[in-house]
């Protein structure tokens, strides 16, 4: 599963980072060796969605960063996943059952270089996985995995997130490789079936009536 965040990010004068603001406007200066916040500007940046807060999670409001004493209804406040700042620590329970402290997940370095390069990147989409509990029969795991319908979200083994960029335009040909790959049309006639494809316009129907049609049109 995958979810579209939000990207946000702050000044802070509390440890080293890899990012701070350079002269220019927009500009952001990435150091892989990182910046001391004693000598030059840093910066974080906080991976954030709009979700139901638990008592523990890390939110932001506004530009306040802290650590939610209450469970919170959606939309008060943003629960922060992932950052670059590790000093946001977070319980999690390891294989053995037992709770361990660890690091919020973090952004590969690549996705911080990029972030630097482009002058900032406002949204993100990231994977979660589906947590399976073990299936057992007379007292034994027999090997099978059910799904639970909890989904955490997606980690490494550097505990850092898997970050897909999002796409705002395609050209000519991916237009059509999607309604190709898709098998959205009738294989006979080219018929677009709309009831099966909710992002094409509603009113597709009375206007186009053939795959070629619609791609001859648009």
């Amino acid at each position: 599963m995958k979810k579209e965040i939000q990207v946000i990010m702050l000044p802070t004068e509390k440890n080293i980072t890899n990012i701070s603001k350079g002269n220019k406007v927009n500009e952001l200066i990435y150091s892989k060796k990182g910046f001391d916040p004693h000598i030059i500007s840093t910066q974080h940046l906080y991976f954030v969605l709009d979700s139901k807060i638990k008592a523990g999670d890390w939110v932001l409001s506004g530009k306040e960063l802290f650590k939610s004493k209450t469970n919170e209804n959606e939309g008060l406040f943003k629960k922060v996943i992932a950052t670059t700042d590790k000093s946001l620590m977070i319980p999690k329970q390891n294989r053995n059952l037992r709770q361990a402290i660890i690091n919020l997940p973090q952004p590969p370095q690549e996705f911080i270089e990029e972030y630097c390069r482009k002058g900032g990147i406002d949204k993100v989409i990231v994977e979660y996985v589906e947590y399976k509990t073990k299936r057992y029969q007379a007292g034994f795991d027999i090997g099978d995995r059910v799904p639970t319908g909890i989904f955490d979200l997606k980690v490494n083994s550097q505990n850092e997130i898997t970050i897909h960029s999002i796409k705002n335009s395609w050209t000519r040909e991916e237009v059509e490789n999607i309604f190709i790959s898709a098998r959205e049309f009738n294989s006979i006639d080219g018929i677009i079936d709309i009831d099966r494809i909710a992002d094409l316009p509603k009113d597709l129907s009375p206007r186009y009536s053939t795959f070629k049609d619609y791609l001859n049109k648009n």
